[in-house]
């Protein structure tokens, strides 16, 4: 079942973007829903996180939501990379938070195709669950 996702806009001055999971009295709300195919859309490429030697690569990596020189946490299950927009990872960490899923978010300085953010989460993609 697609995840159902909101976006209200306030239109008081520069309009500010919100997501909001039920709507809000006096907002615009734009329903849109997503399913794991958009999901997986969102996404550049993946890669198991723990277990693989990343925090052998922890330089590269800054924190977005904590102290940007923290280390991210090594024990979740597989790291998604996204493109540099932050609004890729508003709708991305939007989904995963409405299936249920925690998540984290680092930038990638030293990514293959440039910095991009990654999303870090114990979610498995069909691709990842199709692999066992």
């Amino acid at each position: 079942m697609p995840a159902r996702l909101y976006l209200a806009y306030t239109g008081e001055g520069r309009r500010k973007v919100a997501l909001h999971p039920y709507g809000a009295e006096g907002r615009r709300v734009i329903s849109i829903e997503m399913s794991e195919g958009d999901f997986d859309r969102l996404c550049e490429t993946s890669e198991q996180w723990r277990g693989a030697d990343w925090q052998g690569q922890a330089e590269r990596f800054q924190h977005c939501e904590r102290k940007y020189d923290a280390p991210p946490s090594w024990g979740w299950r597989y790291a998604y990379w996204l493109d540099g927009q932050w609004a890729t990872v508003i709708l991305a960490r939007s989904f995963l938070r409405e299936t249920g899923y925690r998540c984290e978010i680092v930038f990638d300085r030293a990514g293959e195709d440039g910095p991009a953010y990654v999303i870090l989460t114990d979610y498995a993609s069909p691709l990842w669950r199709s692999k066992g």
